[in-house]
């Protein structure tokens, strides 16, 4: 099997884990992840900044406190505490970034594979790995 082809297959295996542990908390994540990485907008309504799209709204801190709770953090000072996401918000927010990369990559790579062109492509960012 082709090193591009193997790589393929370890993409496929790895956007199915971060599904499998996504899966847990939300019913329509499919859906969910395919309109972030499709890049679709969520929102137009947000001033200033353009439009919120879906992977942005998703990655919000707002969003993984909403669906997976919140922790204290404290700072140095007695007076200074916040509420962040929870480890499993965390967890969500690196799983989505890693999904959308990976999603991105395997495109490419099968892009590449139906151009036919040789084992050596490069991945999106320029960098052979």
């Amino acid at each position: 099997m082709s090193d591009t082809k193997k790589k393929i297959a370890f993409l496929y295996n790895q956007l199915s884990e971060i599904r499998r542990h996504a899966q847990k908390r939300m019913s329509d994540l499919d859906y969910i992840l395919h309109l972030a990485v499709e890049n679709k907008i969520y929102s137009i309504k947000d001033i200033g900044c353009g439009p919120t799209t879906w992977k942005g709204h998703l990655f919000a801190d707002a969003y993984a406190k909403k669906y997976f709770g919140t922790q204290r953090a404290y700072g140095r000072r007695k007076h200074i505490e916040r509420e962040i996401p929870s480890l499993y918000g965390k967890q969500w927010q690196t799983a989505l970034i890693d999904y959308c990369h990976a999603h991105d990559v395997l495109k490419a790579y099968q892009h590449a594979l139906k151009k036919e062109t040789h084992d050596g492509c490069l991945w999106p960012n320029g960098v052979d790995e």
